[in-house]
């Protein structure tokens, strides 16, 4: 892993457990997209779609969005279709990338940010 895009070890995290967290990390970068992204999709289908006004439902119309938890090495891409949210490939780049820590998704979700 290229040191300058290892992940940060997350706040909280005793020093001598980040050996171990970048082992795990390093693993889960090596694993398919698909499930997360399948699974965030239909996640974000009941909750985030319902809500999701026509202007953005057009901007984000068949583009792929990704989104990396920087400090899990967890990496999903989507995409939203007339159906709702879908897994998006994974190959090209994407049309927005989102890059945060796992507490920074958190306090999104809570509306803290």
């Amino acid at each position: 892993m290229n040191p300058s895009l290892e992940p940060a070890v997350p706040a909280g995290l005793p020093a001598f457990l980040a050996p171990l967290h970048r082992r795990v990390c390093s693993a889960v970068e090596r694993l398919p997209v698909l499930p997360p992204s399948f699974l965030l999709a239909r996640v974000l289908d009941r909750v985030l779609l319902p809500q999701l006004p026509a202007d953005a439902r057009e901007l984000l119309a068949r583009r792929c969005v990704e989104l990396r938890v920087t400090d899990f090495g967890l990496r999903v891409r989507l995409q939203l279709t007339p159906a709702g949210f879908a897994p998006a490939a994974d190959r090209g780049e994407p049309a927005l990338r989102i890059s945060a820590t796992g507490a920074s998704y958190l306090r999104l979700l809570r509306g803290e940010d």
